[in-house]
C-alpha cells in the first residue's frame, strides 16, 4: 500500500515515516534514525513509539520513551502534552491501564512464517 503523494512531504517525510512504523513496516529504530528534527519530529516518534509499547503492555519502555518526549521540551505539542498526561497517570497508578495486560517473558515459540523475530522496538525477540 502506497502512501498518498500528500503526506510523503509532510514535515520532511516524518509523518511518512510515522505511518510505516504504525504499519509494521519499519522498526522503532529506523523510525528515530529517519527523524530529522531533533525536537518536533523526535517528539512525535517517541510518543508513537511509546504508545505502540504501551499497548503491547510494555510499561516501562512506554514510560521511558514518554520521557524522552517530554524531554525535548515542545510545549503546547500533542505528543508531548499527552505523554505527560500517560506519565501522570502512569505515576498515579502504575499498572494502569488495566485493560492491558502486562508484557510477559514468552516461552521460546517458533515464529510465524514471514515474521521478522524483532519487537516494535527493533530489537531482536527476546524469548
Amino acid at each position: 500500500m502506497e502512501l498518498p503523494k500528500a503526506l510523503v512531504n509532510v514535515r520532511e517525510g516524518s509523518y511518512a515515516r510515522l505511518v510505516e512504523y504504525n504499519r509494521g513496516s519499519i522498526s522503532a529504530m529506523q523510525l528515530l534514525t529517519a527523524v530529522k528534527d531533533p525536537k518536533y519530529h523526535d517528539c512525535n516518534a517517541r510518543f508513537f513509539i511509546a504508545m505502540s509499547l504501551l499497548a503491547d503492555g510494555d510499561r516501562a519502555g512506554a514510560r521511558e520513551h514518554f520521557t524522552k518526549c517530554v524531554a525535548t521540551g515542545c510545549l503546547g505539542f500533542d505528543a508531548s502534552d499527552w505523554s505527560r498526561t500517560f506519565l501522570a497517570r502512569m505515576n498515579q497508578e502504575p499498572r494502569w491501564p488495566r485493560g492491558i495486560p502486562p508484557k510477559k517473558q514468552a516461552a521460546p515459540q517458533s515464529s510465524p512464517r514471514g515474521s521478522t523475530g524483532r519487537s516494535r522496538t527493533g530489537e531482536p525477540a527476546k524469548p
